[in-house]
C-alpha cells in the first residue's frame, strides 16, 4: 500500500521522532528544508491572513503539530486538527500546551459538525490535494457556512498549470494528476480552484511564495476572505 494516507499514519512511525520536517513532507529530495525556508512559510501565512495577538487559529491537517506552533506563537493560540492519530500523539507531546491543543479527527467531519471554539483564522498547509475532488469542494463551502473566520489560506497546493513541465525536468511521462492518494495529491487549476470558492461567496486571492522557496516553481497559495 502506497498513498499518502498510508505514509502519513504508518510510515512516519518508522521515523525519528523529533525528525518533525520528513514526518510531514516538508523536505526537498528527501532532505527535511532548511530553518530559512520554514521560516518563509510561517512569514507567508502570518502576513497573508493577517494574525494578530488577539487571533485563534484553526488549523486543518496540522500534521505533527511542528509548523503550527510556529504560526500559533503569532497569535492567541488554537486548534490543530489531524487523522494520523501518530502525528497528533507527537504534537500533543512536544507542542501542546494549554493555548495549543491537538486533537486526532478527519477534517472533512470536523468542518460538517463546526467546534464550539470561536475562530478568527484559519489555514489548510500541503494537504489541501489529500482530499478527493468530491470532497474538496464542500470542505471549502462548509468553511464559509459553519465557521465565522474571517479569513482562511489553502497553502502549497499543487499547480496543474505547471504540472507538465515538472514532470518533464524529473523525466516523468507517466503521471496522474487526478489521483489524491499519490505522494503530492491532485494538482489544482488555481483558476478553477478560485472560481469554485468565489461562487459560494469567498472572495479570494492567489498567492505565491518567494522565488526562492523550493517548490515555488509549482505550487500557488489560495487565499479566502469573508
Amino acid at each position: 500500500m502506497n498513498t499518502s494516507e498510508h505514509y502519513y499514519k504508518e510510515i512516519t512511525k518508522a521515523l525519528p521522532e523529533t525528525d518533525f520536517w520528513t514526518q510531514v513532507r516538508r523536505t526537498e529530495n528527501g532532505v527535511a528544508v532548511s530553518e530559512e525556508q520554514i521560516e518563509m512559510i510561517v512569514e507567508q501565512v502570518t502576513r497573508q491572513l493577517r494574525l494578530t495577538s488577539d487571533d485563534r487559529l484553526l488549523d486543518l491537517c496540522c500534521g505533527n503539530g511542528a509548523l503550527s506552533e510556529r504560526i500559533l506563537q503569532r497569535c492567541k493560540g488554537g486548534l490543530g486538527v489531524d487523522y494520523s492519530e501518530y502525528l497528533v500523539s507527537v504534537a500533543n507531546k512536544y507542542f501542546a500546551n494549554p493555548d495549543r491543543i491537538f486533537v486526532c479527527a478527519d477534517v472533512s467531519a470536523f468542518v460538517d459538525a463546526p467546534s464550539d471554539c470561536q475562530f478568527e483564522k484559519g489555514l489548510c498547509y500541503g494537504s489541501f490535494q489529500f482530499l478527493p475532488k468530491d470532497a474538496a469542494i464542500p470542505f471549502v463551502e462548509k468553511l464559509f457556512h459553519n465557521f465565522s473566520m474571517t479569513h482562511f489560506l489553502i497553502g502549497n497546493i499543487p499547480d496543474r498549470n505547471l504540472a507538465d513541465t515538472f514532470f518533464k525536468r524529473r523525466d516523468i511521462t507517466d503521471y496522474k494528476l487526478d489521483d489524491n492518494t499519490s505522494a503530492i495529491g491532485r494538482w489544482w487549476s488555481p483558476t478553477e480552484l478560485a472560481g469554485n470558492a468565489s461562487r459560494i461567496g469567498w472572495t479570494t486571492e492567489v498567492l505565491r511564495m518567494p522565488n526562492e522557496y523550493h517548490s515555488s516553481s509549482y505550487r500557488f497559495d489560495l487565499l479566502l476572505i469573508r
